[in-house]
């Protein structure tokens, strides 16, 4: 009879541990993280889904949700999101992924901070984006990423004229290439 009660109780742990787990999941799933935008949790990391209930025009991107560190975006999260005027994608939220800020049509100003690789098709249909700051981190610009980014006028890469030329970037960034590319950018734009 005592082992029963044992294993009822053991039992009866394990049930309150998974609804506790359930409850912290469901609860990061649908958190608002810095300034309202959604985010979700996927094997002890965090992804940026979208605007979530933020009303601001102004976005940060958080580094961490509930002690989880964000690794990056959903894609297509921000995609046809008119509400959004600037970017700031911290240090460490390296997995920006394809279509994450396409056609965001007042998107302005961007700054991607360090830890990012390559830039897919984030971009493409941003007709205001003016100004972006990249990371001498990334290594490559895939086809298109910058398509239709007709204001697009300065570039400010925290890395060297040299490390710049190192970048494969592909077609369809003529938006990027044709821009002012300020090296060696230490400051915020």
């Amino acid at each position: 009879m005592a082992e029963h009660t044992v294993k009822k109780q053991h039992l009866a742990k394990v049930l309150g541990d998974i609804e506790n787990l359930k409850e912290l999941a469901l609860d990061v799933l649908y958190t608002n993280g810095s300034q309202g935008l959604a985010y979700s949790v996927r094997s002890e990391t965090c992804l940026c889904t979208g605007i979530g209930n933020s009303t601001e025009t102004d976005i940060e991107i958080a580094s961490m949700v509930r002690g989880i560190p964000v690794e990056g975006t959903k894609m297509k999260a921000f995609e046809n999101c008119d509400t959004i005027t600037s970017v700031i994608i911290p240090d460490g939220v390296t997995n920006i992924r394809n279509s994450t800020f396409a056609n965001c049509i007042n998107l302005v100003n961007v700054s991607i901070g360090h830890g990012s690789k390559m830039i897919n098709t984030v971009f493409d249909g941003c007709t205001n984006l003016k100004t972006i700051t990249l990371p001498k981190s990334i290594i490559i610009i895939n086809t298109n990423s910058f398509r239709n980014c007709t204001s697009l006028t300065d570039v400010y890469y925290r890395g060297t004229e040299e490390q710049w030329n190192s970048i494969t970037i592909a077609n369809g960034n003529e938006a990027l290439t044709n821009a002012t590319i300020h090296y060696n950018w230490e400051g915020d734009v």
